[in-house]
């Protein structure tokens, strides 16, 4: 990220970064974060949320997930 843009700062806007990015994962990683019961914190500040592997690691409950965990596990390694 260039030190010109705005860094994200909530788990929602790093997984808008990651879509405008071209992360194929991200708009699914976004609809699983939609279905939990503390959606609403896509939009809090985080100060451990400071990068895109912290945001997608706490956006949601990977191994309730559709895909499971492992799939998850494997991109987070990829980042």
């Amino acid at each position: 990220m260039e030190d010109t843009d705005k860094q994200p700062q909530t788990i929602g806007e790093w997984l808008d970064w990651a879509e405008e990015q071209g992360y194929e994962w991200a708009k699914e990683a976004r609809e699983e974060a939609l279905k939990e019961p503390f959606k609403e914190d896509l939009n809090i500040k985080v100060p451990t949320i400071s990068d895109i592997k912290s945001a997608l690691s706490g956006a949601f409950s990977w191994g309730n997930s559709n895909k499971g965990a492992e799939y998850w596990v494997n991109i987070y390694k990829s980042l």
